[in-house]
């Protein structure tokens, strides 16, 4: 609930974007760079915050990100107009972004803490799709709060009631963590587990202890394969060629969903922006959910991870590929059928991609285990992501006046990480550890690197 809310007050301004321009006078590149700033906060707080945690465990980092989102809501109320107000608006997202770092790449780190080997994949689905589904609920939420009133006055009330809602929501949640949020069960689920705990007792930091010139320099330097031995750089390029296909297409993926009400709005299959909102939550929902089943049933059959992400991204871009042909009405098809496809295509798209997210962060922390702290590899999984919506996010929404070269770019990049991961050797060392093996096991190990 509470990395739900941050994706919620994240994306608030572009599923109501009509009444937010009616309201304040703003722009679409208003609304581009609202979610920018809090993405440069984000990366920013990043690498400070692995290091908090590596010091001071998930609770702290739980608190004080929540206290962040509580300001974020609160800042949004303020009875200001004007410059004045988009000045504090773009402080709330400023806010937003801190918070957002511990929320998007501490879910993998949580459900190794807390949730046996059985568990583990569908925790980290959960964690990393709360996030996805709080944009989605952002999708939904707004434009039923805000339904279409008519005129600055009316669109302008409607905005600010939507602000006093999501920050009373807020202030709740943020007391209920306040009251009870552990830091980690009394006993580790898994052998993984205890051996983190034991290394953070011996050495008062989380995570794995690498080199006798300090950890957390041990740790960046064995990432990028630095004073290791052949192995471990073998892991490092595996771990940065993994960063490559999740981030890749999902950090796009996220910053395009962003913009998709003015990516439908400039085509010529007239789809209402309720509709469109419609389309943006039930993409990420259905992802949410799809990627939750998937997770359950990977708990059960360890080791195949790469296998079921490649059929994904394979599903994925050919769906893709459908919705940018029906955006450009190039499906020969009538208007009715043309808009029908389009929807189901991109719901099909946003489930596929969405389902690899918490396999792709088990398989990089498997590939870390052993090599270097696994709070700083999620982070800086989460740094690429948001790099990619950052460099999307700033080009013009509108190149040679249509906005369709989003589409195409979207599936170009699903077909990049399909090709990238294709040669690559997974490994489950994690697994094997807590399965009482010398080796990693698993059945799609196969590949080149």
């Amino acid at each position: 609930t509470w990395a739900m809310s941050q994706a919620a007050l994240w994306n608030i301004f572009a599923p109501v974007s009509k009444q937010v321009f009616a309201a304040y006078h703003w722009d679409d590149a208003t609304i581009s760079w609202l979610a920018n700033v809090a993405n440069i906060a984000f990366i920013a707080a990043l690498i400070p915050c692995a290091k908090i945690y590596q010091r001071r465990g998930s609770r702290f980092l739980t608190v004080m990100s929540a206290l962040l989102l509580s300001g974020c809501a609160v800042l949004r109320c303020m009875p200001l107009t004007g410059s004045s107000f988009t000045l504090l608006v773009y402080g709330s997202m400023v806010l937003d972004g801190f918070a957002g770092a511990w929320t998007n790449f501490g879910g993998p780190l949580i459900s190794e803490v807390w949730f046996p080997v059985r568990e583990r994949t569908l925790a980290t689905a959960i964690g990393t799709g709360a996030f996805s589904a709080g944009g989605g609920v952002g999708f939904l939420v707004g434009p039923l709060i805000v339904r279409n009133p008519s005129g600055r006055s009316a669109c302008l009330s409607a905005v600010r009631h939507l602000f006093f809602v999501e920050a009373g929501m807020q202030l709740l949640l943020t007391l209920c963590i306040l009251v009870r949020f552990p830091r980690e069960p009394a006993h580790p689920p898994s052998d993984a587990a205890a051996e983190k705990r034991a290394a953070r007792s011996a050495t008062g930091l989380e995570g794995s202890v690498l080199s006798s010139s300090g950890p957390e320099g041990g740790a960046m330097l064995a990432i990028v394969g630095v004073g290791v031995d052949a192995p471990r750089r073998r892991k490092a390029l595996r771990f940065w060629m993994l960063n490559l296909c999740m981030s890749v297409p999902f950090g796009l993926y996220q910053a395009w969903q962003v913009v998709l009400n003015l990516n439908l709005s400039d085509s010529s299959l007239d789809i209402s922006s309720v509709d469109v909102g419609w389309l943006g939550a039930l993409m990420t929902l259905i992802g949410v959910a799809g990627a939750t089943a998937v997770s359950a049933v990977l708990d059960r059959f360890q080791g195949r991870f790469k296998a079921v992400i490649l059929l994904l991204l394979l599903l994925g871009s050919a769906a893709f590929l459908t919705f940018a042909l029906g955006v450009n009405n190039s499906l020969s098809l009538n208007h009715d059928q043309t808009v029908f496809a389009t929807m189901a295509s991109g719901l099909v798209a946003g489930c596929m991609l969405m389902c690899t997210v918490p396999l792709f962060f088990e398989l990089v922390m498997e590939t870390v285990h052993g090599l270097s702290s696994d709070s700083l590899a999620s982070s800086l999984l989460m740094l690429a992501n948001t790099l990619v919506q950052v460099v999307f996010l700033a080009v013009p929404t509108k190149i040679g006046g249509s906005a369709s070269w989003m589409n195409w770019v979207m599936f170009s990049c699903m077909v990049l990480g399909f090709v990238c991961l294709l040669p690559l050797r997974a490994v489950y060392d994690r697994t094997a550890l807590d399965a009482g093996c010398d080796v990693a096991v698993g059945i799609d190990r196969r590949g080149s690197i």
